[in-house]
């Protein structure tokens, strides 16, 4: 053995910790960066997740004031009859107060139909509200038609 052999052992000895230390480092670092994707991925299929869930909320509480606007209509219609029928009945005019109290027959009728709908709407909201959103977008595609 000579003088010249010794520091090759060493040298490779030192080499071969040198790998090793590059080895487990790549694999830390591997094993970092695979953790963080994994966190990552996994906060953003969350937020995506409660974007969905708020947008549905959303969609949902349109849809039951979409459906809500024929019962406004027909409550509001029906102030405007009771107002005319009380002015035809400070004046006097029969006439006025019977051609009122045959349309408020008419609004009642609506007054009565678009509140049992709107009750039937919520509770499709609250049992299957895929089923209400899909009615609610035919009805508000029907009615941007003109239909």
């Amino acid at each position: 053995m000579t003088g010249e052999d010794v520091p090759q052992v060493s040298n490779a000895t030192s080499q071969d910790r040198l790998v090793r230390v590059v080895v487990i480092g790549t694999a830390v670092a591997t094993l970092v960066v695979a953790m963080v994707g994994i966190l990552t991925y996994a906060r953003a299929t969350t937020a995506a997740d409660s974007s969905a869930v708020v947008q549905e909320g959303t969609d949902l509480q349109g849809c039951r004031s979409l459906a809500r606007s024929p019962l406004d209509r027909a409550r509001t219609e029906m102030e405007i009859l009771i107002l005319a029928g009380l002015s035809a009945s400070a004046e006097g005019d029969g006439a006025a107060l019977t051609r009122i109290l045959a349309e408020a027959d008419q609004v009642q009728v609506r007054l009565d139909s678009a509140q049992q709908t709107l009750d039937d709407a919520n509770a499709l909201s609250v049992s299957d509200p895929d089923a209400f959103l899909a009615q609610c977008r035919t009805v508000s595609i029907d009615a941007g038609n003109g239909g």
